[in-house]
């Protein structure tokens, strides 16, 4: 597993001092700039992610090593990623980030390894989980108690039950 986590994207450059637009993942999008130093794709490491405005869907931003519209441009359409250990524990039973989950191979009830959790989404809803099967192939689960049965997140299985429907 990864030691980076994505947490944002930059969209665009915004103005003449390196300032840029980014869309954030985080459940509230000004969290972005809570994580402390970040990395923007492999040109920029550790650096702090500083808020200038908002915009109607978009955050701009800016970091003191990008000061010129050109920087900025450079970076459009690069991840924004953060340590994992920078996220909190998550003391509750039953949740888990998405990149725990991301990348587990999945186990039917009769143990068997039917695929690999290849995205995680949320519709509104529920979460919802892609599998990707041997073949190629693609389906999709609804994370919930009646589909998961344990997240075994040492061993990175993902153990489920009842989804012959979904396959």
């Amino acid at each position: 597993m990864s030691d980076l986590v994505v947490i944002g994207k930059v969209s665009s450059a915004r103005g003449l001092k390196g300032q840029f637009k980014i869309i954030s993942y985080t459940k509230n999008a000004e969290d972005i700039f809570n994580y402390g130093p970040i990395t923007i794709g492999d040109k920029y490491i550790d650096v702090q992610l500083s808020k200038v405005s908002t915009t109607k869907n978009l955050l701009v931003a800016s970091v003191h090593e990008i000061d010129t519209r050109e920087k900025a441009e450079d970076i459009i359409n690069n991840n924004i990623t953060v340590k994992t250990h920078k996220f909190p524990e998550i003391s509750e039973d039953g949740q888990y980030y998405y990149y725990q989950i991301k990348n587990m191979k999945v186990m039917d009830e009769s143990c068997k390894i039917i695929g690999e959790v290849t995205n995680i989404a949320n519709y509104g809803a529920n979460d919802v989980i892609e599998i990707t099967d041997e073949n190629k192939r693609t389906f999709f689960i609804p994370y919930s108690k009646n589909v998961i049965d344990e997240v075994d997140v040492k061993n990175n299985i993902l153990k489920v039950k009842n989804i012959s429907d979904y396959q």
